[in-house]
């Protein structure tokens, strides 16, 4: 029997996979030449940001029958 996924879980699922995007680029800029640290920090917190308001205006604004399921 398959559990239909919800929003909140997708909306986690995305928000790992952005930190580990984050995270391994991070590493990857650390071990090399020049970076700009004060943009990689600025870019981290508006991820951050970003991922914590998109997530609650999803559960707020978008009705779960209104989301696609394939």
């Amino acid at each position: 029997m398959h559990t239909p996924v919800t929003t909140t879980v997708s909306n986690t699922i995305g928000m790992i996979l952005g930190a580990l995007v984050n995270t391994v680029a991070s590493l990857f800029f650390l071990f090399s030449a020049n970076a700009d640290w004060m943009a990689a920090a600025l870019l981290t917190v508006g991820s951050a940001l970003g991922g914590v308001i998109g997530g609650r205006a999803i559960e707020v604004y978008v009705r779960p029958g209104n989301v696609r399921t394939a």
